[in-house]
Formats: structure tokens, sequence, C-alpha cells
């Protein structure tokens, strides 16, 4: 008896399994994709400005921010603008400027002159790319760790949004925040 009923029990917990359509396999799932909640039944507090709707961007979009990123770090800052386009929007805490490629690579030599050494720790990053307009977006989430001239270690923790336009680099947005000091 136990050799049938088994058998007999696995064949309906199988039957049982949902199972996707040959449709669906490898479909690519775009961000807000509302197969499994419609977005329509949920009744937000707060309604939004913006029209966009994203799905995920091309990751080579990511290997070229991160190549920016990692120039900076290396203090390589002709690598870095090389990937700008002509005009660039910088956005920093307590900063805002649009410049051309050649003033940027200017203000950053600035900045990054101020350290004596300067490392990064990659957290995660994600590219998106939105379904009704051109705008494309690299975002990434790391640790600054550096040491200013004169010795003083520190960290900061980043959150960069960086807008992508014909395979140029537009637009950096920069968050920070710091750590609490210890006491």
């Amino acid at each position: 008896m136990k050799k049938i009923f088994f058998p007999a029990i696995l064949l309906v917990l199988l039957a049982c399994n949902e199972t996707e359509s040959d449709d669906n396999l490898g479909a690519v799932k775009s961000i807000g994709d509302t197969s499994t909640t419609n977005a329509d039944n949920l009744d937000y507090p707060y309604s939004k400005t913006s029209t966009a709707n994203y799905e995920l961007g091309d990751p080579a979009q990511v290997q070229m921010v991160l190549n920016s990123l990692k120039a900076y770090e290396t203090n390589n800052l002709d690598a870095l603008v090389n990937n700008f386009g002509d005009t660039v929007e910088l956005n920093f805490d307590n900063y805002h400027a649009k410049v051309s490629r050649d003033s940027a690579k200017a203000i950053l030599t600035q900045n990054r002159g101020q350290y004596d050494s300067f490392r990064i720790n990659m957290h995660d990053w994600e590219t998106v790319k939105s379904t009704n307009t051109d705008d494309e977006y690299v975002s990434l989430w790391y640790t600054e760790i550096y040491k200013e001239k004169g010795g003083k270690l520190d960290s900061v923790n980043v959150m960069d949004d960086v807008k992508i336009k014909n395979g140029k680099i537009i637009e950096i947005s920069g968050y920070i925040r710091r750590f609490p000091t210890k006491k």
C-alpha cells in the first residue's frame, strides 16, 4: 500500500504546481511590473509628478559609470571626463553647477586634490531606462573612505544618480550620509 500511496501523493502535488507558459519564459519584467500587484488597486498617499516608467537599462552603462568612478578613485581625471558629455550638470550637497566638460574636470581635480588617499567600497548598482522618454540612469551605492590632506581619515556613505544620454554622462547627483561620531 505504501508503494502506491507515496507516488500517488507525489503526482497530486506535482499536478498542483503552477507553471508559466512558454510565452512568459525568459521575459524581463520592467520595474513597476504589476503582474503580482495591480497598481490601479493601490491607494498611494502621494501622487507623483513624473510620468516616467522605467525598465532595466543597459549593463554597459553601469560599466562606463563604474570605470569613471574608478578613474576618480585612482586620480585619473582625464579618463573620468572622457565619459562626460559636452555639458555636465553637477548636483552635490550645497552645490549645483551646469558646466562644460573642461570646467567639470577643473572642479573635480580640485576636489580630488583634497585627499592623500581615496578608496571606494562598492555596495550595489542599478541601471534603469525610461520607457516613455530617452532618460537612462545608473544608480550607485557605496562608501568613500578617504584621508584628507593633513591626515584625518574619514568615510561617508554615498548614493549617486548618474544620467546618461547618447552614451555620455550628462548629470551627476550625489547624496551623502555621514556616520555619527563615536562618543
